[in-house]
């Protein structure tokens, strides 16, 4: 197949992994990479900062520039919208523009301020023109110029799948270039986020037209954390429902925050059946009093999506409190069609019996769990026979969770309780043992766990020529881990299994890959459809300057 068979879709595609050095030399190819350089350069803009990279972004969404070459070369302005057409993605936050009008009231109104102004956004021009202007009084304030230009940039931007709105300000000053927006590109808006206070969330519903085409909806509220502030916080909950329910064709992915957490049963209680609605992301954490009775609608809420409810993600934002409590519970919630659940560890732990109980109830149909949080040995064992395998219904085939400790035994329990599993994700802190004390592993272990110096280590680019000449001391996790016939006969193809350190987050290559050795059906890690492990040298990360760093061990290594 030649290069110019290839659909136009499969060329942005690959455009979008090609750094700016490189999208840089496309220009000059031919029209076809000129377009293509063109499409990607522009498919995502944000004005969220006042500078010249802003006021230029700006000029030339609206223009090009000819060179023209007479007596003298000239740059000629031209009004072209074809460049503003290409952007997909736009972000917008509008403080910035807000700021630099309080600034401009606070600010003096001599010559040289008005002047320097005038400079910061291009403008540049002589001091014998700018008196004249000044004479004439035709100077406009900065702001209003940015404003006039977002306005005028918002209605050349048909093609906008995505929008990110950020309004972080409890003042509802006015943004004329929202407006223009809604009217732009609402026909084609395929994903919405909203970062925004209770003020503004009142104040900008209705919006001036419909979303045909709306299918994600991220939400992020800023609340005021004072009771008298509570009405606030109920109107805009209101008006937010009231837009929820006009997407009820087209909304197929909802996701909703509140910071600081607040109870949000006034929201859920509104919201009505969404007929297409497959995915719902929730925070539901809750600050309340001792002994409070919190009224819980999120149930109720989503058991109004339960025919089309896919993918739920039930997250919380607060720690360890004593006043913390979740405005959730999975008593008497019924999901027919759910197959991925992501669930917060102290959510899943808040009540043990109704947890269990609705994991064996989404036995037949939750094929993904992720459980985000650590987990104990008791809990992990308690939430694995409430999904065994033994059931031959049982259709789980993704599970992550995370352990402080990991060993041969809990390993040996996931092989024979989940004999059919396909993907396994665990984050871990210590690999540990029945007769020795535990240890961090490195990212190469057990590579490292021998001490004698007579290692021999193949220079390995994937698990087929990988080999150990072990001879000396080994860490018992080592020997034990063979001893378990049943990873013989244990489905699992993909494995991942990473550790956190002071440094990130480090993936265990070399703890795979023993894992691997074991089990005759693996035939993956990381989810990447290979067993290519990376050189050691390349892929280590850069450490950080802590004095007891504990990127490849805590000092407690074998």
């Amino acid at each position: 197949m030649a290069m110019c068979d290839l659909p136009p879709e499969l060329w942005c595609r690959i455009a979008q992994y090609l750094p700016q050095s490189t999208l840089k030399e496309l220009y000059g190819v031919n029209r076809v990479f000129f377009d293509l350089a063109m499409s990607e350069r522009y498919r995502e803009v944000s004005f969220d900062k006042l500078d010249d990279y802003t006021v230029n972004l700006l000029n030339r969404l609206r223009y090009v520039f000819v060179h023209i070459f007479a007596n003298w070369r000239v740059n000629e302005k031209r009004s072209d919208p074809d460049t503003a057409r290409r952007v997909q993605m736009l972000h917008i936050s509008p403080h910035f523009v807000h700021n630099l009008t309080v600034d401009e009231a606070s600010a003096s109104e001599n010559g040289v301020f008005q002047w320097f102004k005038l400079s910061v956004f291009g403008r540049r021009m002589t001091l014998g023109w700018y008196a004249n202007c000044k004479a004439s009084g035709t100077i406009d304030p900065p702001s209003s110029q940015i404003t006039e230009k977002l306005v005028d940039v918002t209605y050349l931007m048909p093609n906008v799948r995505y929008f990110n709105l950020h309004w972080d300000s409890f003042f509802d000053y006015s943004a004329p270039y929202l407006d223009s927006s809604w009217l732009s590109f609402a026909h084609n808006l395929q994903e919405l986020t909203l970062s925004i206070t209770t003020v503004k969330l009142h104040t900008l519903f209705p919006l001036p037209t419909s979303f045909p085409l709306l299918e994600k909806l991220h939400v992020t509220i800023h609340a005021r954390d004072y009771p008298e502030h509570r009405q606030e916080l109920i109107n805009g909950l209101s008006s937010l429902a009231k837009f929820i329910n006009s997407l009820s064709s087209t909304l197929e992915h909802l996701q909703i925050r509140c910071l600081p957490v607040q109870d949000l049963s006034f929201l859920y209680e509104r919201i009505t059946h969404l007929k297409v609605l497959s995915s719902i992301d929730l925070d539901m954490s809750l600050m309340a009093a001792a002994g409070a009775i919190i009224p819980i609608h999120s149930v109720s809420f989503l058991q109004r999506q339960s025919h089309t409810l896919r993918d739920l993600c039930l997250s919380t934002s607060l720690r360890s409190n004593p006043w913390g409590t979740y405005q959730f519970s999975l008593d008497a919630l019924h999901l027919s069609r759910l197959s991925s659940l992501s669930i917060s560890a102290g959510l899943l732990a808040f009540d043990w019996d109704h947890s269990l109980a609705f994991m064996a109830q989404h036995i037949s149909s939750l094929q993904s769990l992720t459980v985000n949080g650590p987990l104990a040995p008791s809990e992990l064992s308690k939430l694995l026979e409430s999904l065994h395998h033994r059931d031959t219904s049982a259709a789980l085939s993704y599970l992550s969770f995370s352990v402080y400790q990991l060993d041969s035994r809990l390993i040996h329990k996931l092989a024979t309780t989940l004999r059919r599993l396909k993907s396994l994700n665990i984050q871990t802190q210590k690999i540990a043992c029945d007769s020795i004390h535990s240890i961090t592993p490195s990212p190469m272990f057990p590579r490292d766990s021998v001490r004698s110096p007579c290692l021999s280590l193949r220079r390995a680019k994937s698990l087929t020529y990988l080999s150990y000449q072990i001879s000396g001391k080994i860490y018992p996790f080592v020997r034990e881990l063979p001893l378990h016939p049943c990873l013989k006969l244990w489905e699992l193809q993909d494995m991942t299994i990473k550790r956190r350190s002071c440094c990130g987050e480090l993936v265990l290559w070399g703890l795979m890959a023993f894992c691997a050795q074991h089990i005759p059906s693996m035939k993956s890690f990381e989810r990447s459809g290979h067993m290519v492990l990376p050189d050691p040298l390349q892929s280590q990360q850069k450490r950080c300057s802590e004095i007891l760093c504990a990127y490849g061990s805590d000092h407690s290594r074998w």
